[in-house]
This record gives C-alpha cells, sequence and structure tokens, in this order.
C-alpha cells in the first residue's frame, strides 16, 4: 500500500518534468522563414502549439501534485485490458510514423485514420460510416485546409 502511495505521489512531478523537457524541445523549434506582421508572427510559428501545450502540460501537473497532495483527487489504476489498448495504439502510431517516413504521407495517414478510427470504435456495428468519416478527414485535413492556407505539401 504504501509503495502505491508513493507512486501515486510521484505522478505529478513526472508529468511536470516531462512537460518541462517537451517545452525545452519545443523551444529548439526553428522559427517559419515567412514572416507575419505584428502578435501574429508569434502565432503563426511552428512551435507555438507545442510550446502552448507543454505550458498546460506543466500547469496540469502541478495541479495534480497539489491536489494529490492535499489528498482530494486519488487516481485509478489501470485494468489489464487498458494497458493493453494503450499498448497498441501505441503499436499502431509507431508503425504509422515508419510508414510515413518510408512511402510518404498520404496513404499511411489515410489508413492510420481508418484503423484508429474502426480500432477505438470496434464495437460499433456500422464500419461504412467510420470509412466515410475517414475519408472526408482525411480528404479536408490534407487537401482542403492545405488549399485555403496556400500550403504546398508537396503530397505527389
Amino acid at each position: 500500500m504504501k509503495n502505491e502511495k508513493i507512486g501515486r505521489c510521484l505522478e505529478g512531478p513526472i508529468m511536470i518534468v516531462l512537460g518541462i523537457v517537451c517545452l525545452i524541445l519545443s523551444l529548439q523549434i526553428r522559427n517559419n522563414p515567412v514572416k507575419v506582421p505584428g502578435f501574429l508572427n508569434v502565432l503563426v510559428q511552428a512551435k507555438m502549439l507545442p510550446i502552448a501545450v507543454s505550458v498546460l502540460v506543466i500547469i496540469l501537473g502541478v495541479i495534480l501534485t497539489s491536489q494529490l497532495k492535499k489528498g482530494l483527487l486519488v487516481t485509478p489504476s489501470m485494468p489489464k485490458e487498458s494497458w493493453i489498448r494503450v499498448l497498441i495504439l501505441t503499436l499502431i502510431t509507431l508503425v504509422y510514423l515508419i510508414a510515413v517516413y518510408f512511402t510518404g504521407f498520404l496513404i499511411p495517414t489515410f489508413v492510420y485514420c481508418l484503423v484508429m478510427l474502426l480500432y477505438l470504435n470496434w464495437k460499433q456495428k456500422n464500419s461504412i460510416l467510420l470509412l466515410a468519416v475517414a475519408a472526408v478527414y482525411t480528404a479536408v485535413t490534407v487537401f482542403l485546409v492545405p488549399w485555403m492556407l496556400n500550403l504546398n505539401l508537396m503530397l505527389f
């Protein structure tokens, strides 16, 4: 019981350290070569979202640490099925990243969206609808958004 309590007290500090590491890595991302006038230039930088997420993780780590120390929060333990599910999701993502590296962006992204939607909703009976959602989502994110932002992703 004491080891479990020590482990739960370390959850917050681990989140804080992870957030700090991510923040340091985010700050090392280069600035975009294209400048936008005013404060908008800060918001459109490639590092802006990773920095914001890193700061949010640090803040949530501090909140989690304080709540755990006050006894206001007890984190539940995950059952074995949840750990297996997390492992499978991690493996699917790893396979996707390797596939993107070797084969390009477009086809692995579509397959990844489809596989994730099917795996996360495997109890749903309407897989055709999930295929349609994956196709629309991939089309919007890969073609429509870059076209609206006048970006060339060099897909083909």
